[in-house]
């Protein structure tokens, strides 16, 4: 299993940041049917780019930015193929099963163009067709049993704040002035942004608010609260406490006394995304 170390957290909120949390935000972490390999799931051919660029990173670099623009454009820069192949696929990084070691440490700038303007899943199938080509990526979804968290209702009930119209902008891919700006108490519509210890968002789901602890925690985060409806979120916790059993203040204490929910540590069916081959793609 790749991408399971607590220090990668930080580096991976900067790649799902506000431009891309809402995308894994909709994401459900329980699998609910047979084992289907990944290059089987599309009844018809995935689109692609027009054209693309792939370059290697060999200067040592640490900043990294991604992914989708207007116009059908993808930039990316100084990226894990990890993180890209989580994206793609709409997957966590610790659903990521398999692979070389490469797949951490080796960073890639990618320039690629779509006709037309194409949407974000499109964009996404895409970028699936980018990695099976220039790296030859082979990979499959299973079900396996997984630790996982239960999502329930804390004594007292939730604290979650509902949504109103107006709370937050619709996200307009069009202006960058909105990129990185907003926070409360207007964010952007459906995002999950999780930044040093915070976490801002309006206007998400329950599902949503179950993906944002996913991420925070590592693990798999599994609803079993029945809420509905749409929600805003702006707490605050300690990023280096992810212990449930941790004296002080946690994730954990935090989401308990902020949004009346609690997470129970269990078993429970996850999806992961096993890598069954990958290689280095050759220079453009």
């Amino acid at each position: 299993m790749i991408g399971l170390m607590k220090s990668l957290v930080a580096q991976r909120s900067q790649l799902y940041g506000p431009l891309l949390m809402a995308f894994y935000a909709a994401a459900a972490v329980v699998s609910m049917g047979w084992i289907i390999p990944a290059s089987l799931a599309q009844s018809s051919p995935k689109p692609k780019f027009e054209v693309a660029s792939i370059k290697q990173r060999i200067d040592g670099a640490t900043g990294s930015a991604c992914c989708l623009g207007a116009g059908g454009r993808l930039n990316v820069k100084n990226q894990r193929v990890s993180n890209l192949i989580g994206f793609a696929w709409t997957m966590k990084y610790y659903q990521l099963a398999g692979g070389p070691s490469w797949l951490e440490t080796d960073r890639f700038d990618i320039e690629a163009k779509a006709d037309g303007s194409p949407s974000q899943d499109e964009m996404k199938q895409m970028l699936q067709s980018l990695l099976e080509e220039r790296f030859q990526l082979r990979v499959h979804q299973e079900t396996r049993q997984l630790p996982v968290y239960a999502l329930t209702l804390a004594k007292g009930g939730s604290k979650l704040q509902a949504f109103n119209e107006g709370d937050c902008v619709k996200y307009d891919p069009s202006t960058p002035a909105q990129r990185l700006t907003l926070t409360k108490p207007r964010d952007l519509c459906g995002f999950n942004i999780l930044t040093q210890g915070r976490w801002n968002a309006s206007g998400i789901t329950i599902q949503q608010v179950a993906s944002a602890l996913a991420d925070i925690t590592s693990r798999p985060v599994i609803d079993k609260t029945g809420l509905s409806g749409l929600f805003n979120v702006h707490m605050e916790y300690p990023e280096d406490e992810l212990s449930p059993d941790s004296p002080g203040p946690s994730i954990f204490t935090a989401i308990q006394s902020q949004l009346g929910l609690k997470l129970e540590s269990t078993k429970g069916p996850a999806t992961v995304l096993v890598i069954d081959h990958v290689e280095k793609p050759s220079a453009n």
